[in-house]
């Protein structure tokens, strides 16, 4: 069977999941807060150079402020105990990854830019056949222009992007 590595992270109440290969690397971003609450984007230093940085809950226009976030998000924690037909190669629940990150990628211009999430959560192995496309009402409807489809991990509907589409 095909599989796909899938970054899991979450923002405000959605849950994401990415290829994990296009993300290069996780950078720490609690410093950040105060920068990424004021504007919708920001720069910091990396490698040398400026890297642009997207606050990915104002992309999606989403406006819980971040306090309430640490409850909401602790509640998708996977249960020990549940049946899954999904690999979890890498459990990031340590306390150093509730706190908000940013994901370096390369976007569809060859540019590396970051995106601003609250919490990462897991690197997981899937099968194809656990993958599936959006409906057409859904794609014809879809406010997400990166959204490309649908999973499921222990119960929760993951919301499956392409970031390499970010501008």
């Amino acid at each position: 069977m095909d599989t796909i590595d899938l970054l899991i992270f979450s923002v405000q109440n959605l849950v994401f999941g990415v290829w994990a290969q296009q993300v290069e690397e996780l950078l720490k971003a609690e410093n950040r807060l105060d920068l990424a609450e004021a504007d919708k984007e920001y720069t910091i230093p990396y490698r040398q150079r400026d890297l642009r940085v997207i606050d990915f809950s104002k992309y999606l226009k989403l406006r819980t402020p971040r306090r309430e976030l640490q409850k909401a998000d602790s509640a998708f924690e996977p249960q020990s105990n549940a049946k899954s037909p999904f690999e979890c190669t890498c459990n990031l629940s340590d306390d150093s990854f509730f706190s908000s990150k940013i994901l370096v990628i390369k976007n569809r211009k060859h540019e590396y830019m970051g995106i601003h999430v609250e919490n990462v959560k897991h690197i997981v192995t899937m099968t194809f056949d656990h993958i599936y496309a959006l409906p057409k009402i859904m794609e014809q409807q879809k406010q997400i222009a990166e959204l490309w489809g649908i999973a499921f991990f222990h119960e929760e509907v993951v919301l499956l992007i392409d970031l390499t589409q970010l501008a």
